[in-house]
């Protein structure tokens, strides 16, 4: 009788102890994944406030904007941009259009977007809330992005084309096509193009005109890019 009892105590403190091993295996805390803005996308984008972009492009198609400030979100980790710009008023004032934009860049973990803050209509860029790139940065990769188009949900489409060596500035360069169902747009389909260069930013766009040939597209192009001397060492 007292060998039966000790070999139920030795079996009865073996599961104590084995149940206290799983839970505390169970209750240790979980390596959480590093979700700071990714690296690679960052590097297609300046990151210095007071970088100022000129663009020109179709029919004397002229603007500038100035990246404003970069804020960085602790929790979750984001990092924003705030560009402000205006588009070359080519009516020499007549015009009463607000020729002024506002952007915000967002770049999380894998992705980054353009928000449209404020623009009127000489502002060229269609859809106020693209993704513009998302990870992996590889020729052929895809994804979706769900909109509302006058109050119907439509699916943008991003394919990245290509990616380049662009001898003439000496950046490596990602062309992105965008589509979305879109009415009176060629076959029903709005299209945008766009290249980031790497370090600069948006390198160029077009798109579809509304109800034009899809030979015919508005466009633009990178023409400078002023980033900020650094300060001497006092």
């Amino acid at each position: 009788m007292i060998k039966y009892f000790r070999v139920f105590t030795i079996i009865l403190l073996l599961g104590l102890a084995t149940g206290c091993n799983l839970f505390r295996m169970q209750t240790r805390p979980i390596p959480t994944k590093d979700m700071s803005p990714a690296p690679a996308l960052l590097a297609y984008f300046p990151q210095k406030a007071g970088t100022t972009w000129s663009y020109e492009g179709y029919a004397e198609y002229a603007s500038r904007m100035n990246l404003n400030s970069v804020v960085k979100k602790a929790d979750p980790k984001k990092i924003y941009h705030y560009i402000s710009g205006a588009v070359e008023d080519v009516s020499s004032g007549e015009s009463s259009r607000n020729f002024r934009f506002k952007l915000r860049y967002t770049f999380t973990s894998n992705s980054v977007f353009e928000n449209i803050q404020e623009a009127d209509t000489p502002f060229p860029h269609t859809l106020k809330n693209v993704e513009l790139l998302r990870l992996p940065l590889k020729k052929g990769a895809k994804w979706t992005q769900a909109h509302r188009i006058k109050g119907q949900k439509r699916l943008l489409e991003a394919l990245i084309l290509d990616i380049r060596t662009e001898k003439a500035i000496r950046s490596e360069i990602i062309r992105v096509r965008y589509r979305i169902p879109m009415a009176g747009m060629p076959n029903g389909i709005y299209e945008e193009i766009r290249e980031f260069a790497k370090g600069m930013g948006v390198y160029r766009f077009e798109k579809t005109f509304l109800g034009s040939n899809p030979a015919n597209r508005f466009n633009y192009s990178l023409r400078t890019l002023k980033t900020p001397k650094k300060s001497s060492a006092s």
